[in-house]
């Protein structure tokens, strides 16, 4: 795996795959970080594994206090663009 590489991979809640890969890489029965070992598996098997930018806002990943994500993005988004961007968005509960 490139350097790097786990920085894009391991956002695992835009996954998209076919269903027989799911006989190469299962997600193992645990609470937490079972799409970092899924997608390792996916790419230690030489499988195509594609990163598509998300040009549309269509998700928007908070850090927050209780995050367990070890993922983080590349930009701090400006606070008068989220209205914009996400129109629905309230705000993080607490």
């Amino acid at each position: 795996m490139k350097i790097g590489a786990d920085f894009v991979l391991f956002y695992g809640f835009s996954y998209v795959y076919r269903k027989a890969l799911m006989a190469i890489a299962h997600y193992d029965d645990i609470d937490l970080s079972d799409d970092e070992s899924f997608i390792k598996r996916v790419v230690n098997t030489e499988n195509s594994v594609i990163a598509v930018d998300d040009q549309t806002q269509s998700c928007l990943h908070l850090i927050h206090p209780a995050s367990t994500s070890r993922c983080f993005s590349r930009y701090s988004m400006p606070d008068f663009i989220l209205p914009r961007l996400f129109p629905e968005y309230e705000g993080y509960p607490g």
